[in-house]
């Protein structure tokens, strides 16, 4: 029962670890129907989500910036 009700809600069961277990990112579409089925705000858990992806990406910085030149601003060029 629980199982089909998940399967109404969410569109697939396997759906729900992926989530869960960060093995997929939340896109809007789903972060909505969770709100639909559990009850919170489908804002709420994208600004979760979106922690999680900045943190994930400023761990990733060092690697980042190497990639990058840095463009001079007026105050820069003295």
């Amino acid at each position: 029962m629980i199982a089909s009700r998940s399967r109404r809600a969410f569109g697939s069961l396997n759906t729900i670890p992926a989530r869960l277990f960060r093995s997929s990112d939340l896109s809007p579409e789903m972060a909505l129907r969770f709100e639909v089925a559990l009850c919170p705000k489908a804002e709420v858990m994208m600004g979760i989500q979106t922690d999680y992806a900045m943190a994930r990406a400023r761990a990733r910085l060092p690697e980042l910036a190497a990639t990058v030149r840095r463009i001079a601003r007026d105050r820069d060029r003295g």
